[in-house]
């Protein structure tokens, strides 16, 4: 089970694996730039919705060349709405608005990445997304793509991704509306995130450090956080 807010659903899909391709259908969590930062804490996309989000619909994913010099990763998803849970804050995501939801969601990511040695790699990663958002001030068509690079070297580890969104997914965020006041809520179509972080891993003891951010650009509005752990 997932919570999100006041809300709770059950997980459930089916998946079958064709090496190098596994098909998934039910809920499933999408592809879209890196899949997380390693931290426990959260950060800007997260709380927007665009990190471990699950959706109900279709994704085909796999990798080739694991153990070759060179290989690639990729993954092709068809979400017909969303799952209704995730991470996000309140008012920060599609779903958490009541009655709003995200529909025909399509999210495509290649990875291509190259082993340096037994125990050093980059992989480098393009991804793109498309869903209509339905919100109570109408159907918003909503774009993202995203950039993110990760090395890894022994215990070392270091990732830096960037991503940007065209068109508005909320209607409350950043600014919030007040209905008694008949204030209208103000949010962004046009939103920047960067992400930048490391670890390091020596026996048991693990430290790290990331760096996060969120550039609402259209309300002139950014959210910074560091997280070192």
């Amino acid at each position: 089970y997932l919570v999100s807010g006041s809300r709770v659903g059950s997980l459930a899909y089916a998946s079958a694996a064709f090496a190098p391709v596994v098909i998934k259908v039910g809920k499933v969590y999408s592809q879209f730039g890196k899949f997380w930062d390693n931290s426990f804490y959260g950060n800007a996309q997260e709380y927007d919705g665009l990190k471990l989000d699950p959706n109900h619909g279709v994704s085909v994913e796999g990798s080739v060349g694991e153990k070759e010099q060179f290989g690639l990763g990729f993954a092709l998803q068809y979400f017909i709405i969303d799952g209704t849970t995730n991470y996000a804050l309140p008012l920060r995501d599609t779903h958490t608005i009541p009655g709003a939801h995200r529909r025909n969601q399509v999210v495509g990511r290649v990875a291509p990445f190259i082993n340096l040695s037994e125990t050093m790699k980059l992989t480098v990663g393009l991804s793109g997304m498309y869903f209509e958002a339905d919100l109570p001030i109408g159907e918003q068509d909503v774009g993202r793509i995203a950039a993110d690079a990760t090395f890894t070297a022994g215990g070392l580890g270091v990732w830096a991704e960037y991503s940007h969104q065209f068109g508005r997914h909320v209607t409350d965020f950043p600014f919030e509306g007040s209905i008694e006041d008949d204030i209208p809520g103000r949010s962004s179509d046009s939103n920047h995130y960067v992400m930048v972080g490391g670890e390091y891993t020596m026996d048991w003891f693990t430290v790290r450090y990331n760096f996060n951010m969120g550039d609402y650009s259209e309300v002139d509005y950014k959210e910074t956080r560091h997280v070192p752990g």
